[in-house]
């Protein structure tokens, strides 16, 4: 998974696991979209494990995973909101055997 982030957005990009894509332009900074912006490559080099992401942002994406239908508290920008995942339009569980195959054969060739 890759982004372009501007500077003031680059710390939103980092929580969830992104780092700069360092062999494009100096370590990920370039100009784009036009001369006078600079912005920043960056990838998400584990999607699966995230081990680039904060605690906070993994778990709960790690939650969403295994439960997609779920009541949370979110707290952005200090005003705590009930949000409502319904990440299947179904409301049908996923089956998650697939994706345990998926890290099981990432463990055996990554090791």
């Amino acid at each position: 998974m890759t982004c372009f982030v501007a500077h003031y957005t680059l710390r939103h990009a980092r929580k969830v696991g992104f780092v700069p894509l360092e062999g494009i332009g100096d370590k990920g900074v370039f100009t784009y979209p036009i001369p006078t912006i600079r912005s920043i490559a960056m990838v998400i080099p584990d999607a699966f494990a995230l081990t680039h992401a904060s605690p906070r942002v993994r778990e709960a994406i790690f939650s969403l995973r295994t439960r997609p239908v779920q009541s949370r508290l979110e707290n952005p920008a200090g005003c705590v909101l009930q949000v409502n995942y319904l990440l299947h339009a179904d409301n049908q569980q996923q089956d998650l055997q697939v994706f345990g195959e998926i890290l099981q054969c990432r463990h055996r060739y990554s090791a």
